[in-house]
């Protein structure tokens, strides 16, 4: 998998202070992943896999400072945070494409 942090522009949107922010999350859930998972017995749990990333549970938006309070961050491990990552990608994708169809509809020289 290859990473493409260092092209990312995503670094700029960190609020002072971000690190020990980070540092402080990861302390205190143990550097274990925090994504619910459905165990053998059924019980949903935390994953508990050894994690070093901080995740934002509701993401910024055009370009606005992320919400760094602990009840919107959550530590996960790569594979979490990659797999949420997809997901809400696809879903900002898809709803682009929806923004799309709906403006070229009503651009229909029709319409105008």
């Amino acid at each position: 998998m290859t990473n493409d942090w260092n092209k990312s522009h995503r670094k700029e949107r960190f609020n002072p202070g971000w690190e020990r922010t980070r540092r402080e999350v990861l302390d205190y859930y143990g550097w274990r992943c925090q994504y619910p998972v459905i165990g053998d017995d059924g019980v949903l749990r935390p994953c508990g896999a050894h994690a070093n990333e901080v995740d934002h549970i509701v993401r910024a938006e055009d370009g606005r400072p992320d919400d760094d309070s602990w009840d919107n961050l959550q530590v996960l491990c790569r594979a979490h945070h990659s797999y949420k990552t997809g997901l809400e990608s696809a879903d900002a994708r898809r709803r682009k494409r929806v923004e799309r169809e709906e403006a070229r509809w009503y651009r229909h020289p029709a319409f105008g």
